[in-house]
């Protein structure tokens, strides 16, 4: 891949807009920062996460997925995810804070595509439980708009605490937590409705 330019970046990962050298096409990479991939260390996680979070995506196999490419470990220790760069899609946080206003059915059709994709995720045996604004993109397709569900990093199996979950930690942000989620680290269907 040729890296065109950094997308974004925090304290847990970078992510970069690239294109292949293969194809040619445009994908998104996410690189986890090399001090937060000590930290994890330090608690003993030293498996790359991206490669779960590459199978769980393989195996819902959902439109309403954004596709997963690859995920390794570079010589270097870098561990990297690929996947597809969705060009032309905003953040359903950036049309909030856009003021981009949807009509009841759009809006309605958005949230199916959420469901159906969290649904997805239940039958292969996992739950989501980060669900917010920042994790959707929305696609407009023609006259329609389309939801995707980009991330799915706090994933963990249905009735069990995620792999990097320890007792007492959270796997998602406070303000969009179902109260199960906070009382029982242990991964529910429920915490995604």
């Amino acid at each position: 891949y040729a890296v065109r330019e950094l997308l974004s970046e925090n304290a847990r990962f970078r992510r970069v807009l690239a294109r292949g050298l293969a194809g040619g096409r445009l994908v998104e990479i996410k690189v986890m920062q090399r001090r937060y991939r000590q930290t994890r260390a330090e608690k003993g996680h030293l498996s790359n996460p991206f490669l779960q979070e590459l199978r769980i995506a393989s195996a819902a196999g959902s439109e309403f997925i954004v596709r997963h490419a690859e995920a390794g470990t570079t010589a270097g220790g870098e561990h990297y995810l690929v996947r597809e760069w969705l060009e032309d899609g905003i953040t359903a946080r950036e049309a909030l804070v856009r003021n981009v206003r949807l009509n009841v059915p759009t809006a309605a059709s958005l949230v199916l595509d959420v469901a159906l994709a969290v649904e997805r995720l239940h039958q292969v045996g996992y739950v989501h439980r980060d669900l917010r604004p920042e994790k959707l993109v929305v696609l407009r397709r023609g006259e329609a708009y389309q939801g995707v569900l980009t991330e799915l990093g706090s994933i963990g199996s249905i009735g069990r605490t995620a792999a990097g979950d320890v007792v007492g930690e959270f796997a998602g942000i406070s303000l969009y937590m179902a109260p199960e989620q906070i009382l029982d680290v242990r991964a529910h269907p429920s915490v995604d409705i």
